[in-house]
């Protein structure tokens, strides 16, 4: 609910910051707030200049769809797909302080980041989706961003930890959820 009246919003992820504060992302506008623990969006965090306008965004269903809080670089959000300026697979992760750590997603046609989440040795999990019709696998990976062994050019070493693929087998749903639950323990949620 938006301060003072009922409105709709698209939120896509969410977190709880150093102090205890439940935070949120959204598509369709790109905004990350603070929520009370009514869930009431009480404030909204200035953003980066490249991510405040919508015709940043490959569409208004494609904007923060993972956040999370890194006890060194503060919030931490990642489109759903990079932004019109980077190529297609070179993706983002975003600090709301002005940091950025670049990393390729995987091959799959619609590579796309779901969710992300702080490891317990600073670097991020991420947590790609691939979906591209009936006739083509339903592709989840597991993926370590290393963001403190980047190249000059920001980009970031990182690792597949574990990939599935439903056409060996899996029966996957549309992950788009990861939260971590205990040293070096991580759950994800499908939206189905």
């Amino acid at each position: 609910k938006a301060k003072g009246k009922q409105k709709r919003f698209d939120s896509e992820g969410l977190t709880y910051s150093s102090k205890g504060e439940l935070l949120v992302s959204f598509e369709r506008k790109p905004k990350i707030s603070k929520l009370s623990t009514e869930g009431i969006v009480e404030s909204n965090y200035r953003l980066p200049k490249k991510l405040r306008k919508k015709s940043a965004y490959r569409s208004k269903n494609k904007m923060f769809e993972a956040l999370a809080f890194h006890p060194k670089y503060g919030i931490l959000t990642v489109a759903e797909y990079p932004i019109k300026k980077s190529k297609k697979r070179d993706q983002t992760i975003y600090s709301l302080r002005g940091k950025e750590w670049h990393f390729r997603t995987e091959k799959y046609k619609n590579s796309a980041v779901t969710a992300i989440e702080v490891m317990d040795d600073g670097n991020i999990l991420v947590l790609e989706r691939a979906y591209s019709g009936l006739s083509n696998p339903f592709m989840i990976t597991l993926k370590k961003v290393y963001i403190d062994s980047c190249n000059k050019k920001s980009r970031c070493k990182s690792e597949v930890l574990i990939s599935f693929d439903s056409f060996d087998g899996w029966g996957m749903e549309n992950f788009e959820g990861l939260a971590k639950v205990g040293k070096n323990r991580f759950v994800m949620v499908s939206d189905n």
